[in-house]
């Protein structure tokens, strides 16, 4: 088992029948994720795909697989890298129609380009290698006077980018904002700011959109919260 199988092994266990993991290795976990249920839950039946698109047509063949009548329990794993927007929908209604013995579970090395509505009927877990520390202290963000997060390091970092076109500061900013929607606790409170959060991650990866003025409009926004 690798650094991150102790922490996918808490991921499964989840009551969710859909889970997205957000991985630094895909294949790795896709891996650990069949090996896994394969030793802790051998009376599941499990179904694995690794592909580089799920499209409309595969989303079908699991609505199959998900429909079929049975007790048993059926795990149905999927690695990709994109999921095209129509796909995406029709998963959707398959979700709805899908039986509590069915379990799904997507493994991604990004969560851009994925419907919110999407993320909201699911537990979404963030894995990394021991080497690869995470990108932001978002803990910290929170419980740090709003006055004062924007001098904080990876904060002012992201603000001092220029060009809000680039690639890779944006699927930062994305993680920072998927990493916060998890953390903020739940409550009448947490829900308002969750979704707001899920309104910022719909159009975050679109260029026109400026990560630094959603980032302090956050940082002046967000409630200071003490554990």
């Amino acid at each position: 088992m690798s650094d991150i199988g102790t922490t996918l092994q808490q991921a499964l266990t989840s009551p969710h029948h859909m889970l997205f993991l957000i991985v630094s290795a895909r294949s790795t976990v896709y891996k650990e994720t069949i090996d896994l249920y394969a030793k802790e839950y051998p009376k599941a039946a499990v179904y694995a795909f690794d592909t580089k698109q799920i499209h409309v047509a595969m989303v079908k063949d699991l609505q199959t697989i998900a429909a079929h009548l049975g007790t048993q329990q059926k795990v149905i794993v999927i690695s990709f890298y994109s999921f095209l927007l129509e796909a995406q929908n029709k998963m959707l209604k398959v979700l709805e129609e899908t039986k509590g013995t069915t379990k799904f579970i997507f493994i991604t090395e990004k969560r851009a380009g994925i419907l919110p509505t999407l993320f909201s009927r699911a537990e979404v877990s963030y894995l990394e290698s021991a080497n690869n520390s995470h990108l932001f202290a978002t803990k910290l963000f929170l419980q740090t006077d709003p006055m004062l997060r924007n001098e904080l390091p990876f904060v002012k970092s992201l603000l001092a980018k220029k060009d809000d076109t680039d690639k890779k500061d944006r699927e930062h900013f994305v993680h920072f904002l998927s990493e916060l929607l998890l953390i903020i606790p739940e409550g009448k409170e947490g829900l308002a700011i969750k979704s707001e959060i899920l309104l910022f991650l719909s159009f975050a990866g679109d260029k026109s959109a400026s990560p630094k003025m959603i980032l302090d409009y956050l940082a002046l926004s967000l409630p200071r919260m003490v554990e």
